[in-house]
């Protein structure tokens, strides 16, 4: 009995995990888009539990995110709309980074029917990412990288300045 409760238990705090982070995003995104109101829009993240700064941080709507409690973001990154994180796994986005309309961060990987298979994904600083990329589980993007539009990306990014393709290679 007592391992009844204990799952109980377990899947209770992560649907509330969850929940919260539904009510903040939903509180998120229907405030208009104003560069004025970013701090208020900012701290309902916080409250979620992104760890983001309200003052040197713009996210525009449309944002997604399963779970953000795993989600911290540099001072100065700019996320444009309708970014998809799923937050299963920890995303971390290094100081001023730029990241386009559309892209999606991937932290699971489906393996099999009974495991998931969860990596991070880390965005060193600096880093310009276009328009609908995707970036796969377990992806390390270094310092002062571009990514080019529509790009998928996985592994360590490295040592280029431009990367682009599907599955993206290093371009110069």
């Amino acid at each position: 009995m007592n391992f009844l409760y204990s799952e109980i238990g377990i899947i209770f705090k992560i649907d509330i995990l969850r929940l919260r982070t539904k009510i903040f995003l939903f509180l998120f995104n229907i405030l208009p888009d104003l560069y004025l109101l970013k701090i208020m829009k900012n701290f309902l993240l916080c409250l979620a539990g992104a760890k983001i700064s309200l003052l040197f941080t713009y996210i525009k709507n449309g944002l997604y995110c399963d779970n953000l409690t795993n989600l911290k973001i540099g001072k100065g990154s700019f996320l444009n709309a309708y970014i998809y994180l799923e937050g299963n796994g920890k995303i971390t986005i290094g100081k001023a980074c730029q990241i386009g309309p559309s892209v999606k961060l991937l932290t699971t990987n489906h393996t099999n029917r009974e495991n998931d298979e969860i990596q991070n994904i880390t965005i060193g600083d600096n880093v310009w990412i276009g328009a609908g990329c995707i970036i796969l589980p377990g992806t390390i993007i270094h310092d002062n990288m571009n990514i080019a539009a529509g790009s998928i990306l996985k592994g360590d990014v490295q040592d280029g300045v431009l990367w682009a393709g599907t599955l993206a290679k290093k371009k110069k």
